[in-house]
């Protein structure tokens, strides 16, 4: 059975989404891990292929990068679409929920 993660999240002006990130893994469990759902009737992708970083995409557009150092209990969060600045907790939080 595939995972699930359901989200509500409110913009600044209130606006409640509801997102649900499906698993979208190989079934032995090795290689890429990602996760589809969808944002403002758009299509996202959030993949992590091993050892590499964790990007967001929204079609074939790069959003955002995360890079988590455990050892140094350290997170870099990269957002390379102004478009996601104001939604910048959201593509924070989406990123801390599947992948830490």
């Amino acid at each position: 059975m595939k995972r699930k993660v359901y989200i509500t999240y409110f913009e600044n002006n209130g606006r409640g989404h509801e997102i649900t990130m499906v698993d979208i893994k190989h079934f032995d469990g090795f290689g890429e891990k990602g996760i589809h759902f969808k944002y403002k009737e758009k299509d996202f992708l959030l993949s992590q292929p091993l050892f590499e970083q964790a990007k967001l995409y929204m079609q074939d557009s790069l959003i955002a990068v995360w890079k988590i150092q455990i050892t140094a209990r350290r997170v870099e969060v990269k957002i390379y679409d102004d478009d996601f600045i104001e939604d910048k907790y959201l593509v924070i939080g989406l990123f801390h929920t599947w992948f830490y």
